[in-house]
């Protein structure tokens, strides 16, 4: 339908201005509502699909009104940069941050491995440990640090914004040429925390942060198992998958954060929600549910 196509387009548009990355996981909601509309109602025929014209004008109403959404950033873009910009001119200053010979995969740099084992695991309560979750946040510094006065001098003589994240993108690329497999292991260094634990996230050290998010992981593997031995595929399992997947691909290559994790445990909350239904349906019904029933 075109009205919801609009909507479709109004709603990517603005999140893309939000957050530009948004476009990826946007267009996979998408692409994969026009692919099951453009399937057949089961027992229903190939009759009831939406003709061909139908479905390219949807598409046209969706990539027109995110474009009328997103083009007057993109002019104001031109007029402050000097060039076209989408949305954001930084993408080269956060690629530096996660990927220079000094990072760690994140905006902060890595906290000791001293204080990181005292913390691990610790309940997260009392006088001790809390001076110790202090002394993490001061070692959890902006990667910026990284930057020698040197850097700083050659940034400060640039008068543009747009000249400065240059300057990020050709000493980024100097760097990985290099040394090209340091990219590979910072990319994968980056996928063990978005799995686990992030090492620059004091909070992550202690159990109240940890337990939930294993909880909730263990829950979505049993889900997901079930989900994988269903004949067919539960409808929209493929999205869930393209999504999850494309959030971990994105922030391995590029850079992670703890918040950057939110989405995907959103994410692990359905195949968790099915683990619990599962779970619940095994337990012999109560008394009171008896009685309701009856």
């Amino acid at each position: 339908r075109l009205g919801w196509a609009a909507l479709a387009g109004l709603a990517g548009g603005i999140g893309i201005l939000g957050e530009p990355i948004l476009a990826a996981p946007f267009g996979t909601c998408w692409l994969w509502l026009a692919w099951r509309s453009c399937r057949p109602t089961p027992g229903v025929g190939e009759a009831r699909a939406p003709s061909l014209s139908r479905r390219l004008r949807g598409a046209a109403v969706v990539l027109a009104v995110s474009a009328a959404v997103v083009s007057p950033w993109l002019v104001r873009n031109v007029a402050v940069h000097g060039q076209l910009t989408f949305v954001k001119s930084s993408f080269w200053y956060v690629f530096w941050q996660g990927n220079h010979q000094g990072a760690s995969g994140t905006d902060k740099l890595r906290v000791s491995p001293e204080i990181r084992d005292r913390l691990a695991w610790q309940p997260g309560v009392g006088r001790e440990t809390e001076a110790l979750l202090n002394s993490a946040r001061k070692e959890a510094v902006s990667v910026d640090t990284s930057l020698t006065q040197e850097d700083l001098d050659q940034l400060f003589a640039y008068s543009t914004e747009a000249e400065r994240m240059d300057w990020f993108g050709d000493r980024i690329r100097e760097e990985l040429g290099r040394d090209p497999l340091h990219y590979t292991r910072i990319s994968l260094r980056r996928l063990g925390m978005l799995v686990w634990f992030d090492d620059t996230n004091p909070r992550s050290f202690v159990l109240p942060y940890r337990l939930p998010y294993l909880l909730l992981a263990l829950l979505a593997l049993v889900g997901l198992a079930l989900m994988v031995r269903s004949r067919p595929l539960p409808a929209g399992f493929v999205y869930w998958f393209v999504s999850l997947g494309s959030l971990f691909l994105v922030h391995s290559l590029i850079i992670t954060s703890a918040r950057f994790r939110l989405p995907m445990e959103a994410l692990y909350v359905l195949p968790a929600a099915l683990a619990l239904s599962r779970m619940s349906a095994l337990l012999p019904p109560s008394r009171s549910s008896g009685r309701l029933t009856e």
